[in-house]
């Protein structure tokens, strides 16, 4: 019996290679695709770098007395 499906596996040896291809290139691309989304989403969550304490705040605004022309 498993000398039978020895010889069949044999004779079908293109096709079983083919499909054996085809399965690892999915794999692999399966795998990149996967690994894409893990770099992408761990340097989405990794702070931008900039300092956000000790920081001057500056405002400006018109004085009171000048008054805006309007055209």
């Amino acid at each position: 019996m498993v000398r039978h499906l020895f010889k069949l596996i044999w004779n079908k040896k293109k096709q079983n290679f083919l499909l054996i291809t085809e399965m690892l290139v999915s794999f692999i691309v399966i795998f990149a695709v996967f690994t894409l989304l893990v770099y992408f989403y761990r340097n989405y969550k990794q702070p931008m770098g900039f300092d956000y304490e000790n920081v001057w705040a500056v405002k400006f605004s018109q004085p009171d007395n000048i008054k805006a022309k309007i055209l």
